[in-house]
């Protein structure tokens, strides 16, 4: 009963992700990260490991994300965007097989995994991760409801070796690695939880002290992504004598913008994770610092996939809540399991994002981008550097110099530009000129031009 009820359960849920990564492709509504990440693996394939377009740094040098190694041989039996398309879609779907088997381990009932499926499915979290183009951070959700069911079942094989790929995905899992280490440590998994916090700590010190600035060198400056914590200081020196100012934590971490944000993270899962002391202590607040310790919306939202790594952890921390209740009054077990995971369930579907996806957006591709678009594309060899608007950007031929215009346009052979469609990341004014300057260039022509979309190529 319970082998079919996984079975259906992932079989629907990656039919509607994957139905929906297709239907964004289609409309041209996926940006230019897919485009970044399908070239590093086609780089890799070509000798240039892990290089980003035409960088001549590797991605390691951004982000520790050894992971993507994984997904060379992939890429390599069925080169095409789309396989990082479906390759989204399996994973994030895949992740409700682990959930329902962790869910199952904390109670007989044979409703409460299902209801846990569904509200991961439903999640908006995971919407946001799911749609943002294509980034190894959906390989969270799989890989730490794994590590949590080994916790569970005391299999340490499985949970090194899950755990060991998870720390591959990016450099933020050392952090959410430390905590899960206490908590083990604090069931009484003594060996594993100190070993695991250690690891989490060293491994986060030489990443982030050693191999991103190796890979950086010295030509690459500091940190980029160093300015979302910029709430602690300017410098280093600053930042790290704020981290140990209480006062400082309390004026950055809650800030009142924040507030509605953690709100709306918490409250559907009833609060739950919350309610624990070591749930609370160890799987949420070290993931929820990484998110609300900086200043960008865009983790403190969350939105994009910076949501992700926290997702697993408040699926179980509320599951650890709900173990407690059920020790706690044994002869209603099965009546908190089972109405506070429909509750959870009926929150989230609530707060979807799948009923205006659905429901609300159009299932039809225009014309202009199953006609004009394809046949404009089609003019570029496959063999040539392309400048290309950021929804157009991985529709073009692959190649170590494909870019999102303005980007990489001195080593691009084509521009391809669309005057009606998002011209991010420049401005409408900003775009308008840098087209109006192309179009005067003397070593620019108009190859095409056609429902709105330009194709200009360099006079070499």
């Amino acid at each position: 009963m319970r082998s079919r009820d996984v079975a259906i359960l992932f079989a629907l849920t990656f039919g509607l992700f994957l139905t929906l990564k297709i239907r964004q492709y289609l409309q041209f509504n996926v940006g230019s990260e897919l485009a970044d990440y399908e070239t590093i693996l086609w780089n890799t394939l070509h000798g240039r490991f892990l290089q980003v377009k035409s960088a001549p740094v590797p991605f390691l040098a951004e982000h520790f994300s050894p992971v993507l190694l994984l997904g060379v041989p992939i890429y390599a039996l069925a080169p095409s965007p789309w396989t990082l398309l479906v390759l989204q879609a399996l994973i994030g779907a895949a992740a409700v097989i682990p959930l329902y088997l962790l869910t199952a381990a904390f109670t007989p009932l044979r409703w409460p995994p299902i209801a846990l499926g569904i509200a991961y499915a439903a999640s908006r979290v995971v919407n946001y991760g799911l749609m943002y183009d294509v980034h190894p951070e959906i390989l969270y959700p799989l890989l730490f409801f794994g590590v949590f069911l080994a916790l569970e079942r005391k299999r340490w094989t499985w949970y090194a070796a899950l755990l060991a790929i998870a720390l591959m995905v990016k450099e933020d899992a050392f952090v959410a690695a430390i905590g899960l280490g206490a908590y083990a440590f604090a069931r009484g998994h003594r060996k594993a939880g100190a070993i695991t916090a250690l690891v989490g700590a060293l491994g986060l010190v030489l990443v982030m002290a050693v191999v991103i600035p190796h890979f950086r060198g010295p030509q690459a400056g500091e940190y980029k992504f160093a300015t979302y914590w910029s709430g602690y200081g300017s410098t280093r020196a600053e930042v790290a004598r704020n981290l140990l100012n209480p006062a400082k934590h309390l004026e950055v971490l809650f800030r009142p913008e924040k507030l509605p944000r953690m709100f709306n993270l918490f409250s559907v899962y009833l609060f739950l994770p919350l309610a624990s002391l070591p749930g609370l202590a160890f799987l949420v607040v070290p993931n929820w610092f990484i998110l609300y310790s900086s200043d960008n919306g865009m983790l403190n939202g969350p939105i994009l996939y910076y949501g992700l790594l926290i997702t697993p952890f408040l699926f179980y921390a509320a599951l650890v809540t709900l173990r407690g209740f059920a020790r706690r009054w044994p002869a209603r077990a099965g009546t908190i399991f089972m109405v506070a995971t429909t509750f959870i369930a009926a929150v989230q579907l609530g707060n979807t994002r799948l009923a205006k996806q659905l429901f609300h957006e159009p299932w039809t591709v225009p014309e202009r981008y199953a006609v004009a678009a394809p046949a404009v594309i089609a003019r570029i060899p496959r063999d040539a550097g392309t400048s290309a608007q950021g929804y157009l950007c991985s529709h073009v031929p692959v190649h170590e110099h494909r870019d999102c215009f303005p980007f990489g346009l001195d080593q691009a052979d084509y521009a391809l530009l669309d005057a009606r469609g998002n011209p991010w990341p420049s401005t409408r004014e900003g775009y308008t000129a840098r087209v109006d300057s192309l179009r005067a260039a003397p070593d620019w022509r108009v190859v095409t031009e056609r429902d709105g979309f330009l194709l200009m190529r360099r006079e070499r």
